[in-house]
């Protein structure tokens, strides 16, 4: 009984990311398709083969099926409490970086539970200019939850121009892996992580020569 107990909430939770997956690879290839604008919610429900019901039940919004749920309040629960807590570095730049690194696997997970998933998405996302901004959009509100978690880690005063110029440069560099991702200067990169460190290394590089 014990063992029952257990394994149905696991066996729920498997389900939903099972349709959600169903949900977002769906919606990337409505965007591929028709663009972002060239669909309902019905129509994706339909192509999905679940009521819309059922669909909002997964997801609030078409830019949270094509890109993931993501909740403006509280972007990425939890991947702030090492950063506040002086971890895992002790230093102000690099827990940043691993803070973002945690935001993007996050906004990830869906990632592993099918092949070609990423991929898919990515496409959805180079294809089409608004759903670029949508994901524009996520960062700006990440780098505003940083900016907050910046001052209060430093003790700083809510809105100082330290932690102002600290986030801002991150959007900037988590823009510009974005604008690689829709055609650069460069073929899209596998992996948004490892780009985001290029372009990293590449801001420090330039920073020690000059």
């Amino acid at each position: 009984m014990h063992t029952t107990a257990c394994t149905q909430p696991a066996s729920r939770t498997a389900r939903a990311m099972r349709r959600l997956v169903e949900i977002q690879e769906a919606a990337a290839t409505l965007v591929i398709e028709r663009g972002y604008d060239g669909f309902t919610m019905d129509e994706l429900a339909e192509r999905v083969g679940v009521s819309r019901r059922t669909l909002f039940n997964h997801v609030p919004d078409k830019a949270s099926a094509v890109l993931g749920p993501f909740d403006e309040n509280n972007p990425r629960p939890g991947a702030l409490e090492l950063f506040l807590e002086k971890q895992p570095h002790g230093r102000l730049v690099d827990d940043l970086v691993h803070a973002i690194d945690t935001v993007i696997a996050s906004a990830d997970d869906l990632d592993a539970t099918s092949p070609g998933h990423r991929a898919l998405v990515n496409r959805a996302i180079m294809s089409d200019a608004e759903v670029m901004q949508l994901v524009a959009h996520r960062f700006e509100v990440v780098a505003a939850m940083l900016r907050d978690a910046i001052a209060q880690r430093e003790g700083w005063e809510p809105l100082d121009l330290r932690a102002r110029v600290l986030a801002t440069t991150m959007l900037s560099m988590l823009k510009l892996t974005l604008e690689d991702f829709a055609g650069g200067q460069d073929a899209p990169p596998i992996d948004f992580t490892t780009r985001f460190h290029e372009v990293l290394a590449a801001a420090v590089e330039v920073h020690e020569e000059h």
